[in-house]
């Protein structure tokens, strides 16, 4: 091996370190960062929580349609959404999390049913300022997991669900009829 390789291969490894330690400090993790084949419990406890959060996505979808003619006489579309979430480090940067891809515990897991309203499939939106724009949506808690803890499940998020809904559906429609 000549010198000029040796060289080489040295500053690759410089930028290598420098990029894995410019990615820890940017959002906690490396490129060296291999995620090991989750244990038996770790599996039970992933199955749990999806299984959990299936449920739930389901009984939303249920109690939404007792709001069926309420929406179509208003033209829109509620849509609840489940969504995933992983922290990345220890100052609050969040991922999305999906299980299909991502089979794996991560250290902070929560998860969430988002009721969005559609008008025409776009998501129905006000701007309320040049730069802000606000969603129509409900939000339920479902799921907070660690990857050393016991899962807490909301075992009952739509415990104020029709509350909520009416309260959207007021909204929708007064900003429709504005």
């Amino acid at each position: 091996m000549s010198k000029a390789q040796i060289v080489l291969i040295c500053l690759a490894c410089v930028i290598v370190l420098a990029v894995a330690v410019s990615l820890y400090i940017a959002n906690g993790r490396t490129i060296f960062e291999n995620r090991s084949e989750p244990t038996e419990a770790e599996l039970h406890k992933i199955d749990e929580i999806v299984n959990f959060e299936q449920d739930k996505l389901f009984e939303c979808a249920e109690l939404l349609s007792r709001y069926d003619d309420r929406t179509k006489e208003l033209g829109i579309e509620i849509r609840p959404v489940l969504e995933q979430s992983r922290a990345v480090n220890n100052q609050g940067l969040e991922e999305k999390h999906d299980w299909n891809k991502d089979h794996w515990l991560p250290k902070f897991y929560t998860s969430k049913i988002i009721c969005y309203v559609y008008k025409d499939g776009e998501r129905l939106e006000d701007r309320t300022l040049k730069n802000i724009i606000g969603f129509f949506v409900d939000i339920y808690w479902l799921t907070y997991a660690a990857k050393n803890e016991t899962p807490i499940f909301n075992e009952n998020p739509f415990d104020n669900f029709d509350a909520g809904i009416d309260s959207l559906l007021n909204k929708v429609s007064g900003f429709l009829h504005k």
